[in-house]
């Protein structure tokens, strides 16, 4: 999962107002845990000890961070969406009684090159004679044995396979004129 700059005025919060939330991401959120302010206090002091993701369904709430440099008050409400990293410490004052969508974002997992060590988790070789995961620079060995086991590696990005060609997810290379 990739972090977006931070926004909000703290480094350990990150903001993405409502007007820039994009669909797919409030359609995958409809599916998370729901809180709502109106079963516990308006005020009380909370400590992220691991990465939280939210949206913001109605109501708003001002946050104060409790620890770091920065004690600016952060203002969170209705439609944002918002990622407390963690370490963030605050204390919560629900301003307007509040639901959100919640969970807890799961790293993706790391996959690196069996022959160099080199992080391939965005794109991978599968070899299945061996089990061997193999990064694009080096499945272009001049190695001829290794080049006549790999030769039939599955292209995977993010552990799955990838026919990159049918997504058409690289640009086209122009033509020389």
């Amino acid at each position: 999962v990739e972090k977006e700059a931070p926004t909000g005025g703290h480094p350990l919060v990150t903001i993405v107002r409502a007007a820039e939330v994009d669909d797919a991401f409030k359609a995958a959120a409809q599916g998370w845990t729901v809180w709502d302010s109106t079963s516990g206090p308006d005020k009380f002091p909370f400590s992220y000890s691991e990465d939280e993701e939210v949206l913001i369904t109605n109501g708003r709430a001002t946050l104060t961070p409790t620890a770091g440099d920065d004690r600016t008050p952060i203002t969170i409400g209705a439609g944002d969406r918002v990622t407390f990293h963690k370490g963030f410490k605050c204390a919560w004052v629900v301003d307007e009684p509040m639901t959100k969508f919640y969970h807890y974002p799961v790293p993706p997992p790391k996959i690196a090159c069996d022959r160099c060590g080199v992080e391939c988790w965005e794109e991978s070789y599968f070899v299945e004679a061996g089990g061997l995961d193999i990064c694009p620079k080096c499945k272009k060995t001049r190695d001829p044995t290794d080049r006549r086991a790999w030769r039939n590696a599955e292209r995977q990005r993010h552990g799955e396979p990838w026919d990159s060609d049918a997504e058409d997810e690289k640009p086209k290379k122009r033509a020389k004129k």
